[in-house]
């Protein structure tokens, strides 16, 4: 249960970052960059993640930023990462 709501404040604090930064692209720049540096698991096991991880996943950090974009047409036309 920790997890879970360590995860949901994880994106939540995300969203806001969107929100005052209003740069998805970056977002998802970042995540990707990290993502190498740290060799992430793009694919984790569900139930590992729902159990022991205390942040969203990359794809799923990265997923909230274009959706963000979408949802607030985020200045940007097309894709965020393309």
């Amino acid at each position: 249960m920790a997890s879970l709501v360590s995860r949901w404040s994880e994106a939540r604090a995300d969203w806001t970052a969107l929100e005052v930064a209003r740069d998805p692209e970056s977002a998802v720049a970042l995540e990707r960059r990290l993502a190498l540096d740290n060799r992430a698991d793009l694919r984790p096991n569900r139930l590992l993640v729902a159990l022991f991880w205390s942040h969203p996943p990359t794809m799923a950090r990265i997923a909230q930023a274009r959706l963000w974009a979408t949802a607030t047409a985020g200045g940007q036309e097309g894709v965020v990462g393309h």
